[in-house]
């Protein structure tokens, strides 16, 4: 009897347990997570961040980078330009493919009233990292096709890139 207990009391607690994990929404790496691009589209504040792959600069960090500099994107269309690129970036990736590495060099943080989504984006190893608040959410994998404009957009803000300052080491 108590084999059999101590069975049903592990069943039970394995359905418990996929159950609580079925009910946290799950993103799908392959696919532009619609609940960000809407965070994206609806922000009342949109910060494109230029990232240093690791933490060594010091000074300001974002989830554990130093932060190189940061902009404001107030214009609908260069925001719109650049979600659409992270959407296209994710589409091209048709396999889901990612590198073992993280490098990360942009971020995006969109605020609205007091609730914010994070990006850490890498796209050189093709993955980006998402937060709700504190707190990661999962990932999305973009190729490297949006680079370009992430990386015009810092440069018109007059921000350092963080490929440009490993050039120089």
């Amino acid at each position: 009897m108590r084999n059999g207990l101590c069975g049903s009391v592990a069943t039970l607690v394995l359905l418990l347990t996929a159950h609580i994990a079925d009910a946290q929404p799950k993103l799908d790496p392959q696919i532009f997570p619609g609940d960000v691009r809407q965070a994206l589209e609806s922000a009342e504040r949109f910060e494109l961040i230029s990232l240093y792959p690791s933490d060594k600069l010091g000074g300001e960090q974002f989830h554990g980078y130093s932060v190189l500099g940061r902009t404001i994107i107030a214009d609908a269309g260069t925001r719109a330009r650049l979600i659409t690129a992270l959407k296209e970036g994710v589409e091209d990736n048709k396999y889901g493919i990612a590198a073992a590495c993280f490098n990360p060099r942009h971020g995006i943080r969109a605020t609205h009233g007091s609730t914010s989504v994070d990006l850490v984006i890498c796209f050189q190893c093709y993955q980006a990292l998402v937060y709700y608040g504190d707190g990661r959410r999962g990932e999305f994998l973009p190729t490297s096709k949006p680079e370009p404009a992430f990386n015009e957009v810092l440069r018109a803000a007059k921000l350092p890139l963080s490929r440009d300052l490993e050039r120089r080491n």
